[in-house]
């Protein structure tokens, strides 16, 4: 999924295609359902071209150009992918549309917690909805009651659910993820431990290097990779040491830049330097 994402943030849609003989399988039906909803929520185009040729015309989409060539593939199958919603409706058909009967919100609530468990969640402590990597991956971000609505919306109308006349269905829908999906405290990572990047987590008292997950429950991160090459200050340190010529004030200095570095507003200080011109004050405020 993090190598889909990176596409879909780039602007690149999908266009799902498993083989033939996946068409009527449940399993992979609901597989195929899951991720398309996953990939919806970065708001991205997805479409589907599964069961758009027999098994007898070729299993895979490999076998079906091997066996009549890229232009038929192009016009027949190509040619006629068709939208989630549309696809939901040619494989699975709905109890709505069977019985004119809309499943419970509950159970709706229930599944789209199972698909959404990582990147949705209640923050109870600061009575909030969070999205992971909705911004910068890696990173929950605060979403109001009203952007929720309109995924919740959104994935309803994907699963054919339609014609629920009021909005209480979908609140109804809510209240039952925010039951589930609750957080009574915010537990992030502590500055103390881990320093976040955009492409992952440095662990300080080790020193390695970890990709990004939701557990780290990150609201922010800094601007920029982590370049693990970059490991030497010899530059720096020999720049302190000409401008500063003092141990003790090149230590305050240090400590200050390691505290911006790290979030220590708990620290209740501030660094007011003073100086004649032209002795890169504005350097260091700057770095």
């Amino acid at each position: 999924m993090p190598t889909l994402e990176r596409y879909a943030r780039a602007g690149f849609g999908f266009i799902i295609a498993f083989d033939a003989d996946c068409a009527d399988n449940k399993n992979v039906i609901e597989a195929q359902r899951k991720l398309a909803h996953q990939l919806k929520l970065f708001k991205v185009p997805v479409m589907s071209a599964t069961g758009l040729w027999t098994v007898a015309e070729g299993k895979g989409m490999d076998d079906y150009i091997l066996n009549h060539g890229a232009d038929r593939f192009k016009r027949q199958v190509m040619g006629k992918v068709v939208d989630l919603a549309a696809w939901e409706k040619q494989m699975q058909p709905l109890e709505t549309q069977r019985t004119g009967k809309l499943p419970p919100s509950d159970i709706i609530g229930r599944e789209i917690i199972e698909d959404y468990r990582d990147r949705l969640l209640w923050n109870d402590e600061h009575k909030t909805w969070m999205q992971y990597s909705l911004e910068r991956e890696g990173v929950w971000t605060p979403i109001s009651d009203f952007y929720l609505e309109s995924v919740i919306d959104a994935i309803l109308e994907s699963k054919n659910i339609i014609g629920y006349g009021s909005a209480s269905y979908v609140t109804n829908v809510v209240a039952k993820m925010r039951r589930r999906l609750l957080e009574r405290v915010w537990d992030e990572r502590s500055v103390n431990e881990i320093l976040p990047f955009t492409d992952g987590v440095l662990e300080l008292a080790t020193g390695q290097f970890h990709k990004h997950a939701p557990g780290h429950r990150l609201t922010w991160c800094l601007p920029r990779p982590y370049i693990s090459a970059a490991t030497g200050w010899g530059t720096i340190n020999k720049w302190l040491d000409e401008a500063t010529e003092n141990p003790a004030h090149k230590e305050i200095l240090l400590c200050f830049a390691a505290a911006v570095l790290r979030g220590r507003s708990d620290l209740h200080k501030f660094l007011h330097l003073i100086g004649v011109g032209g002795i890169a004050l504005q350097i260091h405020v700057k770095t």
